[in-house]
This record gives C-alpha cells, sequence and structure tokens, in this order.
C-alpha cells in the first residue's frame, strides 16, 4: 500500500483563530490543508511509500526536513503484509514552513487498509497555523473512507465542512 496515495484526502481542520474567535477564511483553512498535505506526503515517503524506499515495519521514528524549514516528527506504529495496512502515528509539526505557511502541533493518524482496497483514516489534534494574513489554533478532526463506491468525508477544516463547505 501507498501511504502517501491517501495523504491528501485525510487532513482536514477545524479552526478558530488565536486573535479572535472567528475562523479563517476559507482559502486560509484550504492552504493550511495543503500544507499539512505536503508535509505528510515527505513524512510518508521516509516510511516506505516512495520509490526505493524500503518499507518501514513496526516502530516508526522519522523527522523530515520541510521544504521551507523546520521539521515534521512521525513516531508510532506501521505494518504492512498481503492483506493490508495498518499504521498508529503521530506527527507532530515543528516549525514547518511550506510556502502556503507554517505548522506547529500534533496530529493523531489511525488508519487501515484491506487487500481488497477499503481504506478507513482518521485524523485528531491541533496545529496552529500561521500565514501572512493572521494566526490561527485548528482543531483537526476527519474520517476518510474509501470503499468500491467512493471515497467518502465527515469532518471539517477550520469549521468548514468538508463536503458542503469544501466540496470533498
Amino acid at each position: 500500500m501507498r501511504l502517501a496515495r491517501f495523504v491528501p484526502f485525510i487532513v482536514l481542520a477545524a479552526c478558530t483563530s488565536s486573535h479572535h474567535y472567528d475562523p479563517p477564511p476559507r482559502q486560509n483553512a484550504e492552504q493550511a490543508f495543503g500544507a499539512a498535505s505536503r508535509a505528510m506526503e515527505a513524512a510518508s515517503a521516509r516510511l516506505g511509500s516512495g520509490a526505493g524506499v524500503a518499507p518501514v515495519y513496526g516502530d516508526v521514528d522519522v523527522s523530515v526536513p520541510c521544504s521551507r524549514s523546520g521539521s515534521l516528527a512521525v513516531s508510532g506504529t506501521f505494518d504492512a503484509g498481503d492483506y493490508g495496512a495498518s499504521f498508529d502515528i503521530d506527527a507532530t509539526f515543528n516549525s514547518c514552513r511550506e510556502a502556503e505557511g507554517t505548522l506547529d502541533g500534533t496530529l493523531h493518524w489511525d488508519s487501515s487498509a484491506d487487500a481488497s482496497g477499503n481504506v478507513h483514516d482518521h485524523w485528531g489534534g491541533t496545529l496552529d497555523w500561521f500565514d501572512q494574513y493572521g494566526s490561527w489554533s485548528c482543531v483537526f478532526d476527519l474520517t476518510m473512507s474509501v470503499d468500491a463506491t467512493g471515497v467518502h468525508y465527515s469532518g471539517s477544516i477550520c469549521g468548514y465542512d468538508a463536503q458542503a463547505d469544501l466540496g470533498l
């Protein structure tokens, strides 16, 4: 199973401003999602989903640099076999600066996939998001499942419903 394949679909956040109690503009919530997704893709490549990288099984403890500065540390367990894969990891963003902005905080990600391609993911935690427009503390909570009928989401990003507001 390619871990990076699922990263763009699974990071969504509920956010409130650290300067006031309104959520950020939708564009800023989408940018926080994009930055977190890119950083997680880089970390997942270190777990063996990248070409030429041996997969990691069992305990995972890696740190990768973010594209502009800072780092993302990933720790927990990862297991893959002929009949599916599962992992239970914490991703700690340490002043992780991507093109869109900077992330700090921790997300917990648990996932399972079976040999038929059915996937169930859940993300939870809090990230602080900083960009040129402000800063917000974002509580992540998203469940994503993939089955024969498609991809199904429940949850929100920075106060925006994943399905109704963001069209996921």
